[in-house]
C-alpha cells in the first residue's frame, strides 16, 4: 500500500492546461516549483500539474526545476521537438508499441502500467494530443479508439427514440406525445359581459359514440349562442378561433 501511494502516475491533466502551465512559466521560472506558481489554477489542477512535471522529469521529487523544463519554457520554437525527446524517454514502452503498430488494447494495457484505474482514461487523453503536438508517430487506431464509445452512445440514443412509447407514457389513458392532438380553442363573448372559452384537445377517432355526440352538441350550442347573442349585433358571429 505504501509503495502504491508513493507511485508517480503518468500525467492525467489536460494537455491544453499543461501547455498553459508552461506558457505561464515564461514570465518567471523559479528554481523550485510549488502550487503558488499557478495561482489561477484550482488546487486539484495544481497538484496534478506538479505530479505531471515530476513524471516527465521536468522537476525532481522536491520540485526543483530541471534543464528539460527550462528548454520547454525558454525555447518555444523548439518545444515540440524537445517534448518529443521527453515523451520517448518517459514512455519508452508505449513509443516502442507505436513503432510496432500495436493494437489499441496493447496501448491501453501499457498505459495501465503507468496509471491507476481512476486515472487511466485521462492519462490516455493526455498522451495522445501530446504525441501529436510533439510529432511522435502514433497508429491511427489509437487516435480513433475514443470515437467508438461515442458511436455506441449515439446508437443507443437512436434505438431508444425508435422503440416507441413506454407503458408509463400511456398512464391515465394519455396517448404518446407524438400522437396527441394540438387542440382547438373557441371563445364565446357573453352579451352581459365576459366570455366563455372552450378548449378541445382530443383524438376524435378514439372517442366513443356517446362522447362524440355530447361534444358536438356542446359545440353547436356555443356556436348558436355566439350567433344569436353577440355583444354588438344579433347577427354577428361571436365565435373566435384562437
Amino acid at each position: 500500500m505504501e509503495q502504491e501511494a508513493s507511485r508517480n502516475f503518468a500525467p492525467y491533466v489536460s494537455f491544453k492546461t499543461f501547455i498553459t502551465a508552461l506558457d505561464a512559466l515564461t514570465q518567471c521560472l523559479p528554481n523550485r516549483l510549488d502550487r503558488s506558481v499557478w495561482p489561477t489554477f484550482s488546487g486539484g489542477i495544481q497538484s496534478q500539474m506538479l505530479s505531471a512535471f515530476r513524471f516527465l522529469r521536468l522537476t525532481d521529487e522536491k520540485g526543483n526545476a530541471q534543464p528539460t523544463l527550462r528548454t520547454l519554457v525558454e525555447e518555444q520554437e523548439r518545444r515540440p521537438a524537445n517534448l518529443a525527446t521527453i515523451l520517448e524517454a518517459q514512455y519508452p514502452a508505449i513509443v516502442a508499441l507505436a513503432r510496432e503498430n500495436a493494437s489499441p488494447k496493447q496501448f491501453e494495457d501499457a498505459m495501465g502500467e503507468l496509471s491507476s484505474p481512476s486515472t487511466l482514461r485521462k492519462a490516455v487523453a493526455f498522451f495522445l494530443p501530446a504525441a501529436k503536438y510533439a510529432g511522435v508517430p502514433i497508429p491511427k487506431s489509437w487516435q480513433t479508439r475514443k470515437k467508438r464509445g461515442t458511436g455506441n452512445a449515439l446508437r443507443r440514443k437512436t434505438t431508444k427514440e425508435t422503440q416507441g412509447p413506454k407503458p408509463d407514457d400511456l398512464k391515465g389513458g394519455r396517448p404518446p406525445k407524438s400522437t396527441r392532438q394540438e387542440g382547438t380553442t373557441k371563445m364565446i363573448e357573453l352579451s352581459s359581459g365576459g366570455s366563455v372559452t372552450l378548449s378541445i384537445a382530443v383524438d376524435l377517432i378514439s372517442l366513443s359514440v356517446e362522447d362524440r355526440k355530447w361534444l358536438f352538441e356542446l359545440i353547436d350550442k356555443l356556436a348558436a349562442y355566439g350567433h344569436n347573442h353577440g355583444p354588438n349585433r344579433p347577427d354577428e358571429v361571436a365565435v373566435r378561433d384562437n
